[in-house]
């Protein structure tokens, strides 16, 4: 046991005799390179080495409540069972952690890892996962609505991608509205009299039927815009992942599509998700997972 500091200074104080039993305890209470293997040399690390390969290398101690002497609670070791490696070991001399040197397979309860990780006894992995992130889609595409999931897209703790969402394309343009009748809508298109046997005058009005005529026109433009809008979509760039979010390779993936029928979205290299083949009425990227390049 090394003779403390204070005790020490006492043996060198001013007028006393140290005697070589006095020399001995300070050279014994300090640090030597050959014999404790512990060396700083100048711009380098501290080197610790052990005389033998399961000697200990660090050993960390407590001081037990009420007591003057530390209890020892963790040591580190250069090896065990015969293996070159870094050793973690409770105070019961169990190996808790163990990195083999040449395959670094870790073992955690035991030192002698068959894998690249190597778990005795119970497991339990427990993974903080980040949240989704929203992608700015291009026009003229949407969220289909709040009842269905938003699109989005997150990396998890093994690298994969996973993609959400129900997208469709927003229609903003009017339905031309019917002219307007000033008098009874049904009885104008009924063509029925009216008291004493007078036909509604604005039943036979001119530009009534002129534009009763244009907006009919007007409404089957309107249909066939409408019907080719939420009509099939092909190789439309629907969004862009960020790097760290895109696949080494380009990958197909089958979908969802209005109405309730298989479709293909592609992501590329570049992470542009594409719907290759996809209607306006909606496509869903629900259940799309991929590894991230690197």
């Amino acid at each position: 046991m090394k003779t403390k500091r204070d005790i020490l200074k006492e043996y060198f104080v001013k007028g006393a005799i140290p005697t070589q039993a006095n020399f001995a305890e300070l050279i014994d209470a300090a640090f030597n390179v050959a014999d404790d293997g512990l060396v700083k040399p100048p711009n380098e690390p501290l080197k610790i080495t052990a005389a033998a390969p399961e000697e200990g290398l660090i050993q960390f101690h407590r001081l037990a409540p009420g007591q003057g002497q530390s209890q020892l609670t963790w040591q580190i070791k250069h090896g065990s069972g015969g293996k070159d490696g870094f050793n973690l070991v409770d105070a019961g001399g169990v190996t808790r952690l163990f990195i083999e040197t040449g395959t670094g397979n870790i073992g955690i309860g035991t030192d002698q890892p068959g894998a690249k990780l190597d778990v005795r006894g119970d497991a339990r992995l427990q993974l903080q996962e980040e949240d989704w992130k929203v992608p700015t889609l291009n026009d003229p595409w949407v969220n289909y609505s709040h009842e269905y999931n938003p699109a989005g897209y997150f990396r998890d703790s093994m690298g994969m991608v996973h993609l959400r969402g129900l997208v469709k394309k927003n229609w903003t343009k009017p339905e031309p509205p019917r002219p307007a009748f000033n008098v009874d809508d049904d009885d104008i298109r009924g063509g029925k009299m009216r008291g004493g046997g007078i036909r509604n005058p604005l039943y036979q009005d001119a530009t009534y039927q002129q534009r009763l005529i244009q907006w009919q026109a007007d409404k089957a433009a309107w249909d066939v815009e409408h019907a080719v809008f939420f009509g099939a979509v092909s190789n439309f760039t629907l969004c862009q992942l960020p790097p760290g979010y895109r696949p080494a390779y380009r990958q197909l993936h089958c979908v969802q599509i209005n109405p309730a029928v298989a479709g293909r979205v592609d992501i590329d290299v570049a992470g542009s998700i594409v719907i290759v083949v996809g209607n306006g009425g909606w496509v869903s990227l629900d259940g799309i997972t991929f590894r991230a390049a690197g």
